[in-house]
């Protein structure tokens, strides 16, 4: 933690309009033709990206990243419960031939005082075709703060697929940008009391 943190004070507004971290993970199991499992970010543009895919066989792809900005809670006494608004825009495509594919989107609040997570889902799709996901948010959760503690403000793309029998059909999970421009962004995360 630690990486540009923001002072929050209880009952005084505030905008997380910069993420300051990140992290990323994949994972490819079984026998599946032509796997692929990419997951990245970018603190800089405040985009996410992750994807899957493969050409068939039998197996998963896994791929995460996320984004998130440390917060610090001033106060020397007290709670209150405050509202974390996520904002931001999402792009990419899907394609659902066999087995399974999943893709979400999640704002997360961890107090990392009391290693307490919240979480809200943003976006959810499986086994779905489109070509051209397009979709804005504006999603909210609420936490209680209190005194003294810090928090990691998060928002994670998950991307996925399970194929179950070994044949040829081709899945994908794509909301990265070297094939069609896809990305999820971070405008903003407002929090309010």
């Amino acid at each position: 933690m630690g990486f540009g943190t923001k002072s929050v004070y209880l009952g005084s507004d505030t905008t997380i309009s910069q993420m300051k971290y990140g992290d990323k993970y994949t994972e490819i199991n079984g026998t599946l033709a032509e796997p692929n499992a990419s997951a990245d970010f970018s603190t800089s543009e405040n985009d996410i990206y992750t994807g899957v895919g493969c050409a068939g066989g039998a197996g998963t792809c896994t791929a995460w990243a996320y984004l998130g900005r440390a917060i610090q809670v001033e106060d020397s006494s007290g709670e209150e419960l405050a509202t974390f608004t996520a904002r931001g825009y999402l792009q990419g495509s899907m394609e659902y031939n066999e087995g399974a594919i999943f893709e979400q989107v999640e704002l997360i609040v961890e107090d990392e005082t009391d290693n307490e997570r919240y979480d809200e889902t943003i976006f959810k799709k499986s086994d779905y075709n489109d070509a051209g996901i397009q979709y804005s948010y504006n999603d909210s959760l609420l936490v209680e703060l209190e005194a003294g503690h810090t928090y990691g403000v998060h928002i994670k793309s998950t991307s996925e697929l399970s194929h179950s029998y070994d044949i040829g059909a081709a899945s994908v999970v794509d909301f990265n940008p070297p094939t069609n421009n896809g990305y999820v962004s971070v405008d903003e995360v407002d929090i309010s009391f």
